[in-house]
């Protein structure tokens, strides 16, 4: 098993999604992401730096309208003005997260999605736990987005879903099983 392309991936929420617009919105990657400026805005404001493969797809596609599967990026229109409302200082459950390096990216029941500046791995918490119970759940974004269309576009005519996140943890070099567990459910 290969993790799907992104353009595997978006061709498959195009194919499932596109009819229902535009009564349904926000389920497809659609080109027209940030500009550079506003995403320098946001390393600034935060003071850290965004990693790489996050910053070029979020200049790639639109992610200030955007919920693949269970995973809520944004709903404003503009994700780099939900990048700094998630991450202004609040409420006790995210507290610290900018001095351990983390940046809340999306939401994805019962998780909260982090991206760890320094390496670029995503981390995930249940919403209930404190932040510091995150585990790593890929070591990068792009892979993550993969494994995350990778799973949905699977797991409907899947016989064995554990089988299926069992494979993608691994693909995407996860330390928690769990997430994808539940993904794939």
């Amino acid at each position: 098993m290969q993790l799907l392309s992104i353009d595997q991936i978006r061709e498959k929420l195009d194919l499932a999604f596109l009819p229902l617009e535009p009564a349904l919105s926000g389920l497809r990657l659609i080109e027209g992401g940030a500009s550079s400026q506003a995403l320098d805005t946001v390393e600034t404001t935060l003071g850290m730096l965004l990693p790489s493969d996050f910053r070029q797809l979020v200049q790639t596609y639109d992610f200030g309208r955007l919920t693949v599967g269970p995973v809520a990026f944004g709903y404003s229109g503009s994700y780099p003005s939900e990048l700094l409302d998630l991450n202004r200082p609040g409420p006790a459950s995210t507290a610290g997260l900018k001095q351990a390096g983390l940046l809340l990216i999306a939401h994805s029941d019962p998780y909260r999605i982090l991206l760890r500046s320094a390496d670029g791995a995503v981390l995930a918490s249940d919403v209930e736990l404190p932040w510091p119970t995150a585990e790593r759940v890929a070591s990068s974004f792009l892979v993550f987005l993969r494994g995350v269309g990778t799973v949905l576009s699977n797991r409907v005519d899947c016989n064995d879903r554990v089988a299926l996140a069992q494979n993608v943890a691994a693909l995407v070099a996860a330390e928690s099983f769990e997430y994808w567990r539940q993904l794939a459910a």
